[in-house]
């Protein structure tokens, strides 16, 4: 008796955290009762859906030749940016994936590549590497492209 009130606790434990893990990612996530921000400059406005954990979920604008404009952004459960689905009433939809390397040693993020369709039908990709200083600060980055030529840099003092 006492090995099966062990296991159902065992069981009961397992599903109560999966389903926190679930919960959480639906937060990070959810579309519903947004906060629309609108944003104007000139005669260009922009609208940002920010939803409860206050992460832009949406945003629309339009551009001087009439096209909608529309990004949806969705995120891993630690709030990081993971997709970015771009949407325009005339050229139609491209998706944007976002993905981080981390170095487990120190939890910090070492790269993120950013991958999108290119103009011409190709894939490109862009990698942005992160170097720290001896206290775990962002001391320089540089961003490559996908034939591996550096594109930016950046230092922090």
């Amino acid at each position: 008796m006492k090995h099966y009130l062990m296991l159902l606790f065992m069981v009961i434990l397992i599903t109560g955290c999966s389903m926190g893990n679930t919960a959480k990612g639906e937060a990070v996530n959810n579309t519903n009762n947004v906060k629309t921000v609108t944003i104007r400059s000139g005669s260009a406005v922009t609208k940002y859906k920010v939803n409860n954990e206050n992460l832009i979920v949406k945003s629309t604008y339009e551009n001087t030749y009439g096209a909608i404009n529309t990004r949806t952004y969705s995120y891993d459960d630690n709030k990081e940016l993971n997709t970015i689905e771009k949407n325009n009433s005339i050229t139609g939809t491209e998706l944007i994936t976002i993905s981080s390397v981390k170095n487990r040693s120190t939890n910090k993020v070492t790269q993120k590549v950013k991958t999108m369709p290119g103009s011409r039908g190709e894939t490109k990709t862009l990698i942005v590497d992160y170097y720290y200083d001896d206290n775990g600060k962002v001391i320089g980055m540089v961003q490559k492209d996908s034939n591996g030529n550096i594109i930016a840099k950046g230092i922090n003092n």
